[in-house]
């Protein structure tokens, strides 16, 4: 058996190490904490009541939007500027993006539609991002009213 003498580690060695180890579980700290801040921001289903126009306009897939939405939760809630309305951005089950379209009657939520925006027959979150900034809305990030 080989054994090799080791000097024991100088003063200034330690200190390194020691600042390189706080540094290392500060960032997993910071990691961890940003994580669960998104993860936690992703909202509560809003109770929303199935319009009429919808379903007329937009048959099944109206429903599965809407169902989503109630089921899931909206990934993030917009404003249309100027109006009552407000929408939910949902995560469908087929893994896309649809549309929940919303507003206050008395004391309840009434949707005024659902449907899936698409553009060159493509969905994605940005793609429904930008559907929605080119209807002039803006994101929403305070509680419902």
């Amino acid at each position: 058996m080989i054994t090799v003498a080791c000097p024991a580690p100088d003063a200034a060695f330690v200190r390194r190490l020691r600042l390189i180890l706080v540094a290392l579980i500060a960032a997993i700290v910071f990691a961890v904490g940003a994580i669960l801040i998104m993860s936690a921001a992703k909202r509560s289903p809003v109770p929303v009541q199935q319009g009429k126009h919808s379903w007329l306009r937009h048959g099944e897939i109206a429903d599965y939007v809407h169902n989503a939405c109630q089921d899931n939760g909206p990934e993030e809630i917009w404003k249309i500027r100027d109006t009552d309305r407000f929408v939910q951005i949902c995560r469908l089950p087929d893994g896309r993006y649809g549309v929940q379209i919303f507003h206050k009657v008395k004391d309840l939520w009434e949707e005024i539609t659902s449907f899936i925006p698409e553009k060159g027959g493509q969905n994605s979150l940005q793609i429904v991002r930008d559907y929605l900034i080119k209807s002039n809305a803006t994101p929403f990030k305070s509680p419902l009213p």
